[in-house]
């Protein structure tokens, strides 16, 4: 009854196995799908495998990617913040709360960074960072002033790698 009940479920399975081919070592990523099928007097299931083993090497090593970024930049004593000059999105590293009390979720725009710029220093750094990313350079440096949480302002030297797509020099997103 158990069985005839997952034959006949109406949902797919899907999921990806790890799989030893018999010609040796070699573990692969396979993707198996099932799923019934039912014509005429006939019941079943469609099993399908698909090799996507590039894509899982992909993915883990996307993943392992990430969590090196996120253990340097939290042993870094540094504020570390990734700007997408294309779209104007910010994401900080969680040093952005510990050295200026603001949660790194509450700056996510490029415009909520510059209202914490100093009034008096704002037209300076952003036109510092436009006329960098403007003459086609590929780092930038600025002194201001940044709003604490508790109001207070701070001194910062901020230095930027401006990422640009090889082949047409513009920013890369």
């Amino acid at each position: 009854r158990e069985a005839r009940a997952r034959l006949d479920a109406p949902d797919a399975v899907c999921r990806d196995w790890p799989w030893t081919f018999p010609d040796g070592d070699d573990v692969r990523t396979v993707h198996v799908g099932t799923r019934p099928v039912h014509a005429a007097q006939h019941r079943g299931r469609l099993w399908t495998f698909d090799d996507v083993s590039a894509r899982a090497r992909a993915e883990r090593a996307l993943r392992e990617s990430e969590e090196r970024y996120r253990l340097a930049t939290r042993a870094s004593a540094d504020v570390v913040w990734e700007w997408d000059a294309v779209r104007g999105h910010v994401v900080w590293s969680e040093a952005l709360r510990r050295t200026f009390g603001h949660r790194p979720e509450a700056l996510r725009h490029y415009d909520d960074w510059r209202r914490h710029v100093h009034p008096d220093d704002d037209a300076r750094a952003h036109g510092s960072i436009q006329a960098a990313i403007a003459r086609g350079t590929t780092a930038w440096q600025c002194e201001y002033r940044f709003r604490r949480a508790d109001g207070a302002w701070a001194e910062v030297t901020d230095r930027a790698t401006i990422v640009r797509d090889p082949d047409s020099g513009r920013l890369r997103r």
